[in-house]
């Protein structure tokens, strides 16, 4: 039987071959680059999903140049559920683009190795590891990202990336150094920052927070996000917002809960508010954008606040002493984290399919794709539900376990400031869901009920075979991994009690018992669900009557009837635009032109926009400010090598005296 390690190396090996055999010229359209990514993601997911069953580790020495700079693997349970992430999303993308993909040269080349520096990040056995996989996994995205290079927006997408990420990389590593000192090591297996003083152990902390943070998407450093998901190719996009983003998570785990030992209860109360911004802003940024991408871009930034709250409240429980509450709290951030992989790789692919059909993801130019396109509509519906926290999807369980986690902190939390900001973010998820509910009802009722907006829509039909299949199994594992979440999260105890030393739930006959308190029941759950489904139409059938229906025009007050006669995206989140227009401080332009001198007005004409705040009011006067700075600099080249000499004596003398 092959062990955890060779699966692991065989996966590796893999995907470099599938990124080298793209060279060889006449095979390339049977696809053999996304072909044999897929098998590679399988042999990994294999290897990962072994080692969080059984809580054992696995490890490899990839090359050892030096004792003090070796590439080495370590697979133990927390890295191997991100990598069950980054496998299981690979493998769904890999086999989906077979179908999607364009198959230009670089793509194939690049996206095997894509695949692979994901896999290495969570599976990186040491500090040297990690920097090199985390910025080959920088360079390879922001490749897929540029693609051609053709419409300016995508170039700018891409750099605001590349610029954002070696940012983050700055911050990480200084990070992990400031560990690593203290350790006297840099594996991960015997790195202990837990003897740092307060204040170098905080600062340790808000690096990797403000470091991955970035990477995860948290706002306000989320700016690179909506702008470089939509504009990659679909499989491309699925990738990175189910897993690449997961990675920043997966380093805030680490070094908050696992290197900085139960660390300050205010680090947790850190993490719960950017957490709780991200969450709010990010599902109202979704609701106003009018791109289905965009959409699917901002509401991964409201996951992962989720997400981060859920580890926020694990980090401020255990510096309080509250082990099992902030075990139930981690094991709900990272069952959430797994359930988003699948519904938001779902509807990235899904958004694939209906691009290639439609040549727009305008949901204002789209409109009766469930008509045209059934299996791609069913499919987005049940991602939609998933996403929209409604049970028995897989979207249900983590957040239920996470609000009641919460609220026993919000009474049993510890400190007062631990349970006031728990109590508060109840309110806040609570809000979140609602948000999320009309988000996606929007996005459904848009872009696939109705009538077609534009003759594309009209025209629009299922994509092929292979994707629609992958479509439907995503779909068929929401469902299923909702109703078996109970023992999915029995499975998952190896990650609390290796980070925390105790478990934090059970499975009870199919019930999910947290030790905490509470309980609940997924199986019991959909079969009641099943039994009432059709309890509304047998009342409807009762009260009126079995054949009082009929199918007539659509009344338009006269008119000839139009599909742009239907409401917009613009028009169904109108109202809430205006509720929160004091967050959302949005803007808008009418234009009107009369007949002439006559007050009667000929033609009116209405813009709006919700500015992206952070951006303009932040992002934008920084980069004037660096810009302005580099011109003052340029005064010092003076192009003289004699200046030059000047300067590097200058600096010399300079660290002398700080030598000494």
């Amino acid at each position: 039987m092959p062990t955890d390690d060779g699966l692991l190396a065989t996966s590796m090996s893999l995907l470099l071959v599938a990124s080298s055999v793209s060279l060889v010229p006449g095979i390339r359209q049977f696809r053999p680059a996304l072909i044999l990514s897929a098998l590679a993601s399988a042999l990994a997911l294999g290897a990962a999903v072994h080692v969080v069953g059984t809580g054992s580790a696995a490890t490899l020495t990839l090359w050892e140049p030096s004792p003090y700079a070796v590439l080495e693997l370590r697979l133990d349970p927390l890295g191997a559920l991100f990598a069950i992430i980054v496998a299981g999303v690979g493998l769904a993308s890999s086999v989906f683009g077979i179908g999607y993909a364009r198959h230009r040269l670089l793509d194939d080349l690049v996206y095997p190795l894509f695949l692979l520096t994901l896999l290495l990040v969570t599976c990186a056995g040491n500090v040297y590891t990690f920097l090199a996989a985390w910025e080959g996994m920088a360079l390879t995205s922001f490749v897929l990202v540029l693609g051609d290079g053709a419409p300016r927006p995508r170039r700018q997408a891409a750099i605001l990336y590349l610029v954002m990420t070696h940012v983050a990389t700055v911050f990480v590593a200084a990070s992990f150094f400031i560990v690593a000192r203290e350790s006297s090591s840099t594996e991960f297996a015997t790195m202990d920052g837990s003897a740092l003083s307060v204040p170098l152990a905080s600062l340790a902390f808000l690096l990797a927070v403000v470091g991955f943070g970035t990477k995860a998407g948290l706002i306000p450093l989320h700016i690179w996000l909506p702008r470089a998901h939509p504009v990659a190719p679909s499989h491309v996009s699925a990738l990175m917002s189910a897993a690449m983003v997961k990675t920043g998570l997966y380093g805030i785990v680490r070094v908050g809960l696992v290197f900085l030992g139960p660390g300050e209860s205010w680090w947790g109360i850190v993490l719960m508010s950017a957490g709780a911004l991200s969450a709010v802003l990010g599902i109202l940024y979704a609701l106003m954008e009018r791109d289905l991408k965009r959409i699917l871009a901002y509401s991964t930034v409201e996951n992962v606040g989720i997400i981060t709250i859920g580890l926020g409240a694990a980090v401020a429980l255990r510096a309080e002493g509250q082990d099992v509450l902030a075990g139930a709290a981690l094991t709900a951030a990272l069952l959430h984290a797994t359930n988003h992989a699948w519904f938001k790789t779902l509807l990235f692919l899904s958004a694939g399919s209906v691009q290639r059909a439609a040549h727009t993801l305008n949901i204002d130019r789209l409109g009766g794709l469930a008509r045209v396109m059934p299996a791609t509509g069913a499919a987005t519906l049940v991602a939609s539900l998933a996403i929209a926290v409604l049970p028995p999807l897989n979207g249900f369980t983590g957040e239920w376990m996470l609000f009641r986690t919460l609220i026993g902190a919000g009474s049993n939390g510890g400190g007062d400031a631990v349970r006031l900001t728990s109590l508060i973010v109840v309110g806040v998820l609570a809000l979140t869901g609602g948000l999320a509910v009309a988000c996606f009802v929007r996005l459904f009722g848009i872009a696939f009920v109705g009538r077609g907006r534009s003759p594309e829509a009209t025209a629009a039909h299922e994509p092929a075979p292979i994707m629609t299949g992958v479509l439907a199994l995503l779909a068929f594992g929401c469902l299923a991994t909702g109703i078996a979440s109970a023992w999915i999260v029995r499975w998952l105890q190896s990650i609390p009690e290796a980070v925390l030393g105790t478990p934090s739930a059970h499975e009870d006959a199919g019930r999910l018992v947290l030790d905490g308190g509470g309980s609940f029941s997924p199986v019991v759950v959909a079969a009641a669900l099943i039994v009432l489904a059709p309890v509304p139409w047998l009342l409807a059938r009762a009260l009126f009557g079995a054949n009082r229906r009929g199918r007539g025009s659509v009344w338009s007050t006269g008119v000839v009837y139009r599909p742009t006669m239907q409401y917009t995206g613009t028009s169904f989140s109108k109202p809430l635009r205006l509720f929160f227009g004091r967050v959302l401080l949005p803007e808008r332009e009418i234009h009107v032109a009369y007949h002439g001198a006559s007050p009667l007005p000929r033609l009116i004409r209405y813009s709006g926009r919700v500015p992206a705040i952070f951006e303009e009011r932040f992002y934008l006067p920084l980069r004037a400010l660096a810009l302005w700075s580099a011109g003052r600099l340029r005064l010092v080249q003076s192009g003289s090598v004699q200046t030059y000499l000047l300067y590097m004596m200058a600096a010399l003398a300079v660290l002398l005296v700080v030598a000494r």
